[in-house]
């Protein structure tokens, strides 16, 4: 934006002399971009004159203004010609696909006190949402403290008509009407519905008066009659619904009156997929006699898809609900009973289905009667109930056992609830237990990846809401000693978490214990002794490993201790026989100590490049075969030589974990039949584990080992 302006003057506010100007460049109005606006004043001493000069995208428009302070007089004209509304990115931004030119002229002479103005609008050809609107034309005026106004145009060549009047002065007394004619819902729908809209269409016809004093709400008299109305919605096809669409409709013309104060809903019926709904009422709005309101059908869920396309809905609410007596909103009794109701989405970790129930309505309050569903493969109930009056106030329950969650995406748990939320939009909490009755991993499981979520702080989201008003208290428990099973990961312990914080911004704060088990990262099969994950800061999720591994590389025992934050991890390094941590970690990392590899015959850069290539599509290879095969581990070790008594070759290793207790290793060199081995561990308990394996002669060994915890 580039804002420039000089200005000099002199003598009174009411006889001002003097003169200057203002010029503004490459600036952005109300979220309209403004390429140039210049404005040119001077003060004569009785006038002030001001001309106006605007180019935008859409068009230009220019303006003159003469102010006389003595009497607070004024005269005025502006003119727009030719703006282009394709070009106007307010329609845009709103969704609204507009084409046409606008042509505006307004005038005026009058006073502050006593305003004179004309104002002429005109759209020869106005295309919203591909709905032709033709001959569109707006005449208003302002006279004798009075303002008038006249809309006319086509709409699919049907005249649309609104006419009305204001006084400007007492209570502002109005009487306007609006008549159209069928007229498409897609324009207004598309600028609310930006997402839905090219799924939407519909149509409508409305009548409408209003007579009265706008100052006295009691005293207007007004009058609505749609006797067409019709929506539809086409759905799209997604991961989570299949194609499909809703339609309703107005049975019969929906007519509304309010006079005295008093809404006087006539009875009306709306019917469509899956719906069916009757509806009459009279509610004061300004007045304290008795409301009268009668609701009564089906809605069919489907209809919930319109506000997300994502969601996947279907079932029925069907309402019984009736209002006798009281003022507004006062002795509500009913029902409303939900059946076979479902809901999910692509991003929810668990979907709803086989939702029954019933809500009983009675006053300012909101009773769960019964209500059950099945939430991930399992069973769950809910209880309580909702104030909606003064404010809205909750006390809900919800107990589930069975539930099936796969949250994170490659976690699977089995889960119990018992779980409790209360208080108000403003300020809740939600507490109880959820136990963990089983874990598992899917195949896609990454150990590195899941131990990164856990890194860093969390950012907090821009905007305030429900959930930075929610607080946590939800203890997270094992039930017994759990067993984590996957390809790649077998993990034996248990857990005592507590969440807390907000729903915006959780934390977990407790300990879990690692009794044993194994992973295989890197190629290496590292058996786990034991350990704690350990939480214990309350402003953000940050674990603290204290854990245990052994491994074996070659003839080399190695093992190794992990202890501290994950962004700070130390690691301390031991081996039998021993072997100095530079060793190690060489010897983890490419399978030989530094001194093996040091004194290994040099290879020529030819065959260094070769084995490099032969690395990379091997690793290629065993990561798609280890998916379609279900394999815990497959390595290929390719071994290329440029010495004329040495074979190329390479040699295969295969890991699998057959059962949570049984794991399998078999390794052979391509090369000859006979360097095979075949390794079986089994742990009968956590202490007591027994081995045997068959080397490459041919000779057999087993062997046991006890495990203790000093």
């Amino acid at each position: 934006m580039n804002l420039h302006g000089t200005a000099a003057f002199n003598g009174t506010q009411l006889n001002p002399i003097g003169q200057g100007e203002m010029s503004l460049r490459n600036a952005t109005v109300f979220d309209e971009p403004v390429q140039v606006a210049n404005v040119r004043f001077q003060g004569t001493g009785d006038a002030v004159h001001a001309n106006l000069t605007t180019r935008i995208t859409a068009g230009t428009a220019q303006g003159q203004l003469t102010y006389y302070p003595k009497r607070q007089g004024y005269e005025a004209q502006l003119q727009a010609t030719n703006v282009h509304l394709e070009q106007v990115r307010t329609l845009h931004n709103r969704n609204v696909q507009a084409a046409g030119t606008l042509d505006l002229a307004a005038s005026g002479r009058g006073t502050l006190r006593d305003p004179q103005g004309q104002l002429s609008l005109t759209c020869p050809q106005l295309d919203i949402q591909k709905q032709q609107i033709r001959e569109v034309n707006l005449q208003a005026n302002i006279a004798d403290h009075q303002a008038t106004f006249a809309l006319a145009s086509l709409v699919l060549n049907n005249p649309l008509h609104a006419q009305g009047k204001v006084e400007l002065t007492g209570d502002y007394y109005a009487d306007a009407s609006l008549d159209t004619p069928v007229i498409p819902l897609q324009p207004l729908l598309a600028a609310y519905a930006t997402e839905q809209a090219a799924n939407l269409s519909g149509k409508t016809e409305v009548h409408a008066t209003l007579r009265g004093p706008l100052k006295k709400k009691a005293l207007l008299e007004a009058h609505v009659d749609i006797p067409t109305l019709a929506v539809a919605y086409q759905r799209t096809p997604t991961a989570a619904a299949q194609p499909g669409s809703v339609e309703i409709a107005a049975v019969t013309p929906i007519r509304a009156d309010y006079v005295g104060g008093v809404l006087t809903l006539q009875p009306g019926e709306i019917k469509g997929t899956g719906t069916d709904l009757r509806f009459q009422g009279r509610l004061p709005l300004e007045s304290d006699t008795p409301s009268n309101l009668s609701l009564r059908g089906s809605i069919d869920l489907l209809v919930a898809q319109v506000f997300d396309p994502t969601l996947n809905s279907g079932g029925q609410l069907q309402l019984d609900i009736n209002s006798a007596g009281g003022g507004f909103g006062q002795n509500v009794v009913g029902q409303i009973r939900i059946v076979n109701a479902r809901f999910s989405t692509p991003d929810m970790p668990i979907g709803v289905s086989n939702g029954n129930g019933v809500l009983a309505v009675r006053g300012d309050r909101v009773d769960i009667t019964h209500l059950t569903a099945d939430i991930g493969g399992g069973a769950v109930s809910a209880f309580g109930g909702i104030t909606y009056r003064p404010e809205v106030q909750f006390n809900i329950g919800l107990k589930g056992s069975g539930l099936r969650l796969l949250y994170p995406p490659t976690v699977r748990s089995e889960l119990d609830v018992n779980l409790a939320m209360s208080g108000t939009t403003k300020s809740a909490v939600l507490q109880g237990q959820i136990n963990i009755d089983r874990l598992s991993f899917t195949p896609d499981f990454d150990l590195s990846s899941f131990a990164n979520q856990f890194s860093g702080v969390a950012t907090p989201p821009p905007t305030q809401g429900f959930a930075d008003n929610l607080r946590l208290n939800v203890a997270l428990r094992s039930t017994s000693e759990l067993n984590v099973v996957s390809p790649q990961v077998s993990v034996q312990g248990d857990a005592n978490l507590r969440v807390i914080g907000t729903a915006a911004d959780p934390v977990m704060v407790g300990r879990a214990t690692v009794n044993g088990g194994d992973l295989i990262f890197l190629g290496n099969r590292y058996v786990l002794q034991s350990g704690t994950l350990t939480f214990v800061n309350s402003f953000e999720t940050r674990p603290v490993i204290n854990l245990q591994a052994t491994t074996t590389v070659q003839q080399y025992n190695i093992a190794l201790r992990f202890h501290g934050p994950l962004d700070r991890l130390q690691t301390n390094y031991t081996s039998d026989p021993p072997l100095p941590p530079a060793d190690i970690i060489h010897l983890l990392a490419f399978g030989q100590t530094e001194e093996a590899a040091n004194a290994a015959p040099s290879q020529s850069a030819a065959l260094g490049a070769e084995s490099l290539v032969a690395s990379q599509v091997t690793s290629q290879i065993t990561n798609r075969v280890q998916k379609v095969a279900g394999i815990s581990q497959l390595s290929v070790d390719p071994q290329l030589s440029n010495n004329g008594n040495q074979q190329p070759g390479a040699r295969i290793t295969v890991q699998q974990r057959v059962t949570s207790k049984l794991f399998v290793t078999f390794t052979t060199d391509v090369t000859t039949t006979q360097n095979t081995t075949v390794q079986m561990q089994y742990q009968l308990n956590r202490k007591w584990s027994v081995s045997g394996a068959r080397d490459w002669n041919g000779g057999f060994g087993i062997d046991g080992r006890y495990h203790k915890d000093f």
